[in-house]
């Protein structure tokens, strides 16, 4: 079923937007040695350990997204470099950036909206966005001195608090909650505002005029940039001794060494 929506809403997307780009993340890993039957390709893990974490950007029509001499190739927090890239190489153009479903890609924004950061009654380290009322208004979550309102009084002005609710209820700590207003918790996590809290990658796009849309689990064959990452990580292993230093030289060389023709296959 994923995998048919993910379809359909990609043919939509490229119905209706010119460029279509594609992000991944890749670990370059120190080689380990295997004793395996002949010709076996060992299925290796994602690890702790000596690594260097790589982010890249394709797209339908060019190899790596870049512009000039400014790439969009990173190690780590790519997206907010890669957005003026596409859009000083695409004017007037929307990309639509499609992501697998790694848990890094569902963080959220430090002040997000996120019930379950917050203390029932007044206090916590934690700050928040505003939120907003039944009516539209803006709602703080803080109070006058900075300090946030809580739980308990967040609900009382949208006009939801009841007498001796718990903060949260057994069946939510577990996450399989089986009522709306079993606790504090589950009842102010079901409001708008709360409910329309979006990832911090999704803020990030969306918020610039882009798309975005996410690969089903279970399903890398969909997501060419695994092409991509296939060769640049054996051309890695084939010239590089895994040290850090080493693996800044030739990192950006194995991802330089891939043809489009070759990810298209």
């Amino acid at each position: 079923m994923w995998k048919k929506l993910f379809f359909q809403q990609l043919e939509l997307n490229k119905k209706k937007l010119r460029i279509f780009g594609l992000i991944n993340l890749a670990g370059f890993s120190k080689k380990k040695t295997y004793w395996d039957p002949k010709d076996h390709i060992p299925l290796r893990k994602k690890e702790n350990g000596l690594s260097f974490h790589i982010s890249d950007f394709l797209t339908e029509i060019d190899n790596h997204l870049k512009f000039e001499d400014e790439e969009a190739c990173v190690i780590m927090k790519p997206v907010k470099k890669a957005i003026p890239i596409f859009e000083q190489k695409y004017p007037d153009s929307i990309g639509v950036f499609a992501f697998n479903d790694a848990t890094s890609h569902a963080a959220y924004a430090p002040d997000a909206l996120i019930v379950h950061h917050m203390n029932l009654n007044l206090g916590g380290k934690k700050k928040f966005k505003n939120g907003f009322k039944s009516d539209g208004k803006i709602q703080s979550i803080h109070l006058s001195d900075g300090h946030p309102k809580g739980i308990k009084l967040v609900l009382e002005e949208k006009g939801l608090w009841k007498k001796e609710l718990k903060r949260i209820c057994s069946e939510c700590k577990i996450h399989s909650p089986t009522k709306n207003n079993c606790c504090a918790v589950r009842i102010l996590s079901l409001q708008p505002d709360f409910t329309a809290q979006r990832p911090l990658i999704q803020e990030i796009i969306e918020d610039q005029g882009h798309k975005i849309i996410f690969y089903p689990k279970f399903h890398c064959e969909l997501n060419f940039i695994e092409q991509f990452w296939d060769a640049a990580k054996q051309f890695t292993r084939n010239n590089c001794d895994y040290t850090f230093k080493e693996l800044e030289k030739t990192v950006p060389d194995a991802l330089n060494s891939v043809p489009l023709i070759q990810i298209q296959k």
